[in-house]
């Protein structure tokens, strides 16, 4: 659907690109449209995720006595902090995170001689002022062993640090999550997080959990229908649970446009034509019971109309 340029005289125009060209808005014609920071939304999620995981650690009976807080605290295993530097933005690579985790996964089987059966971690990803990406990961050790400085075995790509926790850490992996919202300042330019950068990474969890995280994330007209419990799943323009489903209230449209061309969108951008993609709301929703009888009471009527 295209839209005439005149429509674009009710958008902002003066927020930054980020690392893609395209921006998002949601609103109406009548009403105008505003600015979705994606980014912020994106973090947003993550933070739901994060916040999960430690309720899981903490607050879970199952957990609980095992997870200890701080190395003073009880627990079968004392948690770690372990960071990760790049000397340079060109070494890094997205598999990097996960080699690392997965070195401490058999470095642990190898000294206890079994599988790990509890191993847990948690990290998250930062980009720092000299735009290069920076690892702050949390993972638990089992009392009485000590776990490898990176540099010392398996991390070549600059330096790391490593030690044991001394107060909670929730706050402190959240203070750099927020920080994922916004692009670093590297010599006045905005630098982004590279195609395929992960800012947050976490294992160890249960699928009871992982379910619990991933209810807690749905849109709240989801949560407002559907109930925790049977499996939710993605279907295209909604939700199903079961053999019901629900469309989604918002409808999705792209329009292209060149702002270098339009005199009603003024950004500064030079780089082509750009994508916007607009979300209308609509304040009604349908559920269908089964999809397969709604479908035929839609032909019957058209039959009986026409």
């Amino acid at each position: 659907m295209s839209y005439p340029m005149k429509q674009f005289e009710t958008i902002p125009n003066n927020v930054p690109f980020g690392q893609k060209d395209y921006r998002v808005y949601v609103g109406s014609e009548a009403e105008g449209w505003e600015l979705i920071n994606m980014q912020e939304r994106r973090v947003k999620k993550l933070s739901i995720s994060l916040k999960g995981f430690f309720e899981s650690t903490y607050h879970n009976p199952l957990n609980s006595h095992l997870y200890a807080q701080t190395f003073k605290d009880k627990g079968v295993y004392y948690p770690v902090f372990v960071t990760l530097t790049y000397k340079s933005q060109d070494d890094w690579d997205a598999k990097d995170i996960s080699k690392i985790v997965d070195n401490y996964r058999k470095d642990w089987k190898q000294r206890l001689g079994r599988p790990p059966k509890h191993f847990r971690y948690v990290w998250v990803a930062e980009m720092q002022k000299r735009g290069c990406i920076h690892y702050h990961l949390l993972l638990w050790c089992p009392r009485g062993q000590r776990l490898p400085k990176p540099d010392a075995k398996w991390w070549k790509k600059g330096y790391s640090n490593i030690q044991a926790v001394r107060k909670g850490v929730q706050g402190y992996l959240s203070k750099y999550l927020s920080k994922g919202s916004q692009p670093a300042n590297f010599e006045g330019k905005k630098v982004y997080f590279p195609k395929g950068a992960r800012i947050v990474g976490m294992g160890g969890l249960s699928s009871a959990d992982r379910k619990k995280i991933a209810y807690k994330k749905l849109p709240r007209y989801v949560r407002r229908i559907f109930d925790y419990g049977e499996k939710i799943e993605k279907i295209k323009g909604g939700y199903k649970q079961g053999t019901t489903e629900i469309v989604s209230p918002y409808t999705f449209e792209r329009v292209s446009f060149n702002p270098v061309l339009d005199k009603y969108s003024p950004t500064g951008y030079t780089g082509g034509r750009l994508t916007c993609i607009f979300v209308k709301f609509r304040e009604t929703f349908v559920m269908l019971e089964d999809k397969k009888e709604y479908l035929e009471k839609q032909r019957e009527n058209k039959n009986v109309t026409s």
